[in-house]
């Protein structure tokens, strides 16, 4: 959604549409255009064989802090609407601080979902302790989106 590109020109360099296709080969494995990092599969295979070691963040030691927090873009495709959205995403934060694996639990457009995701992708905190030790926390933040702003804000 945030691509930009230069346009397409002839030879003369007059302006002149062109069509673009990217595919992305989405693979269960990992190994597609699209890999998941391995701190993300680790959250995976812990959430298959022992889902109970994953915290929650009322068992954090303390809250957790953001260390980068990149607010989401407003989705251009909404941009002539003007709309306001809303988007809820739950997350994992990893031991080193990473939010891992962003997955979209409600929407008011499938576009303030998908731009509230690719942020949260991109955030850091400082790594969750419980008990003293690194873990790993499931966290959800609801983000609100305003046409005239860029990007959202977490409640």
């Amino acid at each position: 959604d945030a691509w930009r590109f230069n346009p397409g020109r002839m030879r003369d360099y007059t302006p002149a549409y062109a069509m673009v296709a990217i595919e992305h080969d989405f693979a269960p494995s990992g190994a597609g255009d699209v890999p998941v990092p391995p701190a993300a599969r680790a959250i995976l295979r812990l959430l298959e064989k022992k889902p109970a070691e994953i915290a929650t963040i009322a068992e954090l030691d303390r809250p957790l802090k953001s260390i980068s927090r990149r607010p989401p873009v407003y989705p251009t495709a909404l941009l002539d609407v003007g709309q306001p959205g809303a988007a809820t995403i739950e997350f994992f934060v990893d031991k080193n601080g990473d939010a891992q694996l962003p997955r979209i639990v409600t929407s008011t457009a499938p576009e303030f979902g998908y731009a509230a995701a690719q942020a949260i992708a991109t955030w850091r905190f400082e790594p969750p302790m419980k008990a003293g030790k690194a873990v790993i926390v499931r966290a959800q933040i609801p983000l609100e989106f305003t046409p005239r702003e860029e990007g959202a804000k977490g409640r």
